[in-house]
């Protein structure tokens, strides 16, 4: 009987790990489908437009969201462009549709910052602040 519960056991783990490979498998061409709707968040979100090379999810060792080939256009040239964005993501949140992230790096940024005439601060594509007028 123990040699029974022990197969038994043992094809339950097997089948446990084909089950896992396939979802690792199968889940990043899902994650890729969200490309285009989080780049128009991002842009609507910055109102910059904003490019997404690539996504994928991570799951170890720990579960993150991958964003690759970031460009943000800011005016006439390119903003800011990051080569590589790791989001670290609460999976059970991400599950139930909501977005947490824990942690942010960044691999690979460049950023464009410029002053303007009236003497505000152009970074990436963003303006940060205008000159205060003298009185």
């Amino acid at each position: 009987m123990s040699k029974k519960l022990i197969k038994f056991f043992l094809l339950l783990c097997v089948l446990g790990a084909l089950g896992v490979g396939i979802l690792l498998w199968n889940i990043n061409p899902i994650v890729e489908s969200f490309r285009p709707q989080l780049a128009q968040l991002i842009s609507d979100t910055i109102k910059q437009p904003t490019e997404i090379g690539g996504i994928n999810l991570k799951l170890f060792p720990t579960q993150a969201i991958e964003l690759k080939d970031i460009s943000l256009a800011g005016g006439s040239k390119e903003g800011a462009s990051i080569k590589k964005a790791l989001l670290d993501v609460n999976l059970m949140a991400l599950l139930k549709k909501n977005l947490e992230v824990t942690q942010v790096s960044v691999d690979g940024l460049k950023l464009n910052v410029t002053r303007e005439k009236d003497g505000s601060l152009n970074v990436g594509g963003l303006p940060i602040g205008k000159k205060k007028e003298e009185a």
